[in-house]
């Protein structure tokens, strides 16, 4: 079997996607912040929350979610308050630290990713941009319950 069949191309990529997560997470975790504490503090910039709404926004389960606040909470980056209408929520909010630790994160997160790129060529790194954004269009899109992460089409629009 070819190096270059379909299928060995998406366990190649699939792997490399791994490692490359792994490798990011890792070097954020250094900064004080894991991608997965990185993804919450990173929505809740966007205002105060729900948990629910918080759960739908990353696609992941209300219980993930109740985890990953109680310990930003306990960290002090995340804040609880009461609904001003409903008694029965609660909000969630971004704190100072959590903001300054989320900008601290997101520069280590950027020197990493761009020492990880810096290793192609530009030419490289023009084919592979070119590569991925013709595999994403080939890719239906999720249904509508499935949220992304901000970010996650830039500069590739269908």
């Amino acid at each position: 079997m070819s190096e270059h069949e379909p299928n060995d191309l998406a366990d190649t990529l699939f792997g490399v996607s791994r490692r490359l997560r792994w490798h990011v997470n890792e070097r954020m975790r250094s900064a004080g912040l894991s991608f997965a504490r990185l993804r919450v503090l990173d929505t809740l910039t966007d205002g105060p929350q729900r948990m629910r709404d918080l759960s739908n926004a990353l696609n992941v389960a209300p219980r993930t979610i109740t985890g990953l606040v109680d310990a930003l909470e306990e960290d002090g980056l995340v804040a609880r308050s009461p609904h001003a209408t409903d008694r029965r929520v609660t909000v969630l909010t971004i704190t100072p630290e959590g903001q300054r630790l989320l900008v601290t994160a997101g520069r280590e997160r950027s020197k990493v990713i761009s020492e990880l790129f810096g290793t192609l060529s530009p030419q490289d790194r023009a084919e592979l941009d070119r590569i991925l954004q013709t595999l994403r269009d080939a890719v239906p899109d999720p249904p509508d319950g499935w949220k992304k992460s901000k970010g996650a089409d830039r500069r590739m629009p269908k």
